[in-house]
């Protein structure tokens, strides 16, 4: 192969699992919410199955 070129192939969430990547507790305020927020969980879920392909080439 080229030692100039590079392949790279990145799968994310290979299972597609349902889950929070993260969930952080604190105060958040939405519109028409009193100023003092709501103290809640606020969650960021996995991103579903996706794949990145990259090819480099250096010169």
């Amino acid at each position: 192969m080229n030692p100039h070129l590079k392949l790279q192939l990145s799968v994310f969430n290979l299972t597609n699992t349902k889950a929070d990547s993260a969930a952080y507790f604190y105060a958040a305020r939405l519109k028409g919410e009193p100023a003092e927020g709501i103290n809640d969980f606020q969650v960021h879920p996995l991103e579903p199955i996706s794949a990145v392909a990259k090819v480099s080439y250096v010169f």
